[in-house]
């Protein structure tokens, strides 16, 4: 089992000119055409490692900083917890 850590970069894209309709629904071809524009020094990166095996709960850090303290539904970390990885 593969358990290096992930990192994934995403950069801001703004929507100039949206798709609107299909031309095409069954072949999923768009009416028009779209032109978003992509900032290069706009980004998030998060990175996704695993803890041990034996670990009792999840840690998350934010810039660096540990977070805790907070009581929050946190969907994605349940959503990793249940892959089957």
């Amino acid at each position: 089992m593969d358990r290096k850590p992930v990192s994934v970069k995403s950069y801001a894209n703004i929507a100039i000119v949206k798709y609107w309709g299909k031309a095409d629904a069954e072949r999923m071809i768009p009416s028009t055409s779209s032109i978003s524009l992509t900032l290069e020094n706009m980004y998030t990166e998060t990175k996704l490692s695993f803890l041990p095996e034996d670990t009792t709960g999840d840690v998350m850090y934010i810039d660096d900083e540990l977070q805790g303290g907070k009581k929050r539904n946190n969907q994605g970390q349940q959503g990793f917890r249940s892959l089957p990885y």
